[in-house]
């Protein structure tokens, strides 16, 4: 009987400990957006060895993994942090990582821990100034990521969350 009791504490603490997309909305520091080969992230603790899920918006190969190489405050690779773009980014919160992969990255959604997804949209639409990451639950909008591009675009996103 003891034994039963510690096994049950045991499986409902591991299912506890990882982020499930039933849990709404989703946590900032479990997922993140990416253009290229950079991860932007509100999380600054994320260690280099790191993998995660890529979730590939708009192209052939819908999911990969990656893995963090380091963090970044200015690099060429990591688009986010060039000039015309770095400051808006980083006051928006983000922390930036360098990441490895075995394929090439145009706009993606990163995540950490997150299982259960069934049901999730992944998405993102164009602002006059930037790009709309988002997730969405049954049409409902559970996480969203903005990237400020430093110049002007014609506007995609529409209030139904689709894209162009």
């Amino acid at each position: 009987m003891k034994n039963l009791i510690l096994y049950s504490l045991f499986i409902f603490c591991y299912q506890s400990s990882s982020l499930s997309a039933e849990e709404l909305p989703l946590d900032d520091s479990k997922i993140g957006w990416m253009h290229g080969k950079c991860i932007a992230i509100k999380n600054p603790h994320i260690s280099p060895r790191q993998e995660f899920t890529i979730i590939h918006l708009g192209e052939k190969t819908p999911s990969s993994v990656g893995t963090i190489v380091e963090k970044t405050e200015g690099d060429e690779s990591c688009y986010p942090l060039l000039e015309d773009r770095k400051e808006i980014n980083i006051e928006n919160g983000y922390d930036f990582y360098l990441v490895r992969t075995n394929e090439d990255v145009n706009l993606a959604i990163g995540t950490f821990y997150l299982e259960k997804t069934n049901g999730l949209n992944y998405g993102y639409c164009q602002t006059s100034e930037g790009i709309e990451y988002f997730i969405t639950k049954n049409d409902k909008k559970i996480w969203e990521g903005y990237y400020y591009l430093g110049y002007e675009s014609k506007p995609t996103c529409k209030d139904d969350l689709t894209t162009k």
